[in-house]
């Protein structure tokens, strides 16, 4: 997969018949999630990254807003990572990632909401705009990741149960990412011995999936040298 950004002034590369592109960028846990969704259907894609800080002009007229990821189709242009992953998963039914049952689709999809509006705490801690403490962070947040533990303990293995389903690989790149913080403040913090027990297995479990080692592309130092070095609306500027 390239590891080139395109830039402002860049031209848009020239696209292959009959393979969706996802406009992405390395390290954009919403465009892991895309990836993750097209590698596990087996749907043949290309990607070209886009350098958020100095995006080609071009970018706009995919997307209004300027974010990624951006899933052109072929005959459609796809924006917000949910709806590209909902999208695909219509589009492309075999392996299902929500249930037959609609009251489980439902409970799915109100999960995936709450995750939506919990992730900030991840650019809080990353980013450290309050200059606090691993430790702090922790006491802040920790209620957060309990309530999905506690969520996951009534589930299974997975939130899908015995198998990952549309909330597993809409939550994992930011779990994934966790580690992060530690090289960032250079504190070899860890949580409480005890804590968040089937979120840890549940990540290892997700660690081993051949789609999520396939779709993450970069180890966590990487990752650490990319936010220390970028600014902050380079670092967070993915679709919400």
């Amino acid at each position: 997969m390239s590891t080139v950004h395109l830039v402002e002034g860049d031209p848009i590369p020239p696209k292959k018949d009959g393979v969706m592109r996802l406009y992405s960028m390395r390290f954009c846990p919403c465009a892991q999630r895309v990836r993750s969704v097209l590698l596990l259907k087996k749907i043949p894609f290309e990607v070209v990254n886009i350098n958020l800080a100095n995006k080609p002009k071009w970018i706009w007229d995919l997307n209004p807003e300027g974010k990624i990821p951006i899933l052109d189709t072929g005959s459609e242009i796809l924006a917000e990572s949910l709806d590209i992953c909902e999208y695909l998963n219509n589009k492309y039914p075999n392996p299902p990632l929500h249930s037959d049952d609609k009251h489980k689709r439902e409970a799915d999809r109100k999960l995936i909401n709450k995750f939506q509006e919990d992730k900030a705490m991840f650019f809080e801690v990353i980013l450290n705009v309050n200059k606090n403490t691993l430790a702090q962070h922790a006491e802040q947040y920790l209620p957060i990741l309990e309530e999905f533990d506690e969520e996951l303990s009534k589930r299974g293995r997975f939130f899908g149960g015995d198998s990952p389903n549309m909330v597993d690989y809409m939550i994992y790149p930011w779990v994934q990412r966790g580690p992060v913080a530690n090289c960032l403040y250079n504190d070899d913090y860890e949580l409480p011995a005890g804590s968040l027990p089937h979120l840890r297995v549940w990540s290892s479990e997700m660690s081993k999936l051949e789609v999520v080692k396939l779709s993450n592309i970069l180890d966590i130092h990487r990752y650490a040298k990319y936010y220390k070095q970028y600014p902050v609306k380079a670092s967070v500027e993915y679709d919400d």
